[in-house]
């Protein structure tokens, strides 16, 4: 499951910034690519690889995934926020969205 959650993440921020990168600012931008740095390191030949980190147990008890869920809360609040302005974002990106 974990693998899947880093690739459906990098799918996802892909498609999002290639259908409404003109309608995010560079900021959001930012944060969603920021979400990458961990899954990089934390990827097998980066710096913090480790098996352990791709299992159901880590993604409930790891620190490293708690900082992914941090960094994905904190970009995702502010589009879910801006989405109520723009309902092709709302109705092609968030199914439901977080809580605010």
């Amino acid at each position: 499951m974990t693998d899947e959650l880093a690739l459906d993440f990098d799918h996802w921020q892909s498609v999002l910034v290639s259908n409404f990168g003109p309608e995010l600012t560079s900021e959001q931008i930012a944060s969603l690519a920021a979400i990458d740095v961990p899954f990089t390191s934390f990827s097998r030949g980066g710096k913090e690889f480790t098996e352990e980190f791709w299992t159901d147990q880590a993604l409930e008890q790891s620190s490293g995934w708690e900082v992914i869920r941090d960094m994905a809360g904190r970009a995702f609040r502010p589009l879910w926020v801006a989405s109520r302005n723009c309902p092709k974002l709302r109705a092609r990106v968030f199914q439901g969205g977080p809580s605010v």
